[in-house]
């Protein structure tokens, strides 16, 4: 089943207590629309260039969450410049989780139109998955 129209805060909210049922969630628009696969890797691979461009890499000082916090904050920029869509928001976050190999670490996550998450590590430009062990140690999930 695809979805088309928005998805309402409290199915956003449903959806991601059953995807991280011990994470607190905060969600903070009336609702949600989607957004493709290809658009977000559009976008991530953008902001990988001009991070590049301005010298800007991995380091303490600009780590998993402030990759992750700067391309949500670019994609709601774009989709608030895009005066077709009648949604307040995009079903795309943050997640803070325990990684195996990294510990603590800051994803962004969007839901597809089959309403599956998905997850991109912006500073790599790739997305991936999570296994229900790494969303079950999530403790953080932002809307």
């Amino acid at each position: 089943m695809q979805i088309v129209k928005p998805l309402e805060r409290d199915r956003i909210r449903e959806l991601l207590e059953t995807a991280f049922p011990n994470a607190t969630s905060v969600i903070g628009d009336r609702d949600y629309c989607l957004i493709t696969e290809d658009s977000l890797l559009l976008k991530a691979g953008g902001l990988l260039k001009t991070y590049k461009r301005w010298g800007l890499a991995y380091s303490r000082n600009f780590d998993c969450e402030d990759f992750a916090q700067a391309f949500i904050v670019e994609c709601k920029r774009a989709h608030g410049m895009t005066h077709s869509n009648k949604a307040e928001g995009i079903a795309l976050g943050e997640v803070w989780y325990r990684d195996p190999k990294l510990g603590p670490h800051c994803l962004s996550w969007f839901l597809t139109r089959d309403l599956d998450f998905k997850f991109v590590e912006p500073q790599e430009a790739v997305v991936r998955k999570l296994t229900k062990k790494e969303r079950e140690s999530a403790w953080h999930v932002a809307c």
